[in-house]
């Protein structure tokens, strides 16, 4: 692991000229690489040798990296003066508002800063309505059993 097989190319053939550390930006996770993985865009590999895709390290708040490999030790992209940066570093949005956009590993990978945003507000508006509903309908048994002496 970390390395992977130089193999001939049509630019230069010949035979298999043995192993090398995978390059910057890219990790070899298993001993049989032939082509190194790319970190995911919104993450960067500074150094070479990497043997797991844990290795690449995510981008700074504020920045994105918009294609993955990336070996610069900083994301290449800082977000303009009211944007910032969604979950996965990979693009600039508009901060929805304080609080909301929240880098949180809780979050499964891939997950949508925004959908879970949405996620949430949706969560406790249900909450809300399950709660007035059953309100409604404990004073309305109330209701009932005062007129007619028995609970509905």
């Amino acid at each position: 692991a970390g390395k992977y097989g130089i193999v001939p190319t049509a630019d230069e053939p010949g035979e298999p000229r043995g192993c090398a550390a995978c390059p910057a930006g890219r990790y070899c996770d298993s001993a049989v690489t032939v082509v190194p993985e790319r970190c995911p865009a919104g993450t960067y590999l500074p150094h070479a040798g990497a043997t797991s895709r844990d290795h690449c390290i995510r981008c700074a708040y504020g920045t994105v990296s918009v294609l993955p490999g990336n070996s610069n030790t900083s994301c290449t992209k800082k977000c303009e003066a009211g944007l910032v940066a969604d979950f996965n570093h990979t693009a600039c949005v508009a901060k929805l508002s304080e609080g909301l956009l929240v880098d949180t590993p809780a979050m499964a990978p891939g997950a949508s800063v925004i959908g879970a945003a949405v996620g949430a507000g949706a969560v406790l508006l249900i909450c809300t309505l399950v709660a007035l509903e059953l309100l409604r309908r404990r004073a309305h048994a109330v209701y009932i059993d005062g007129l007619h002496g028995r609970l509905i």
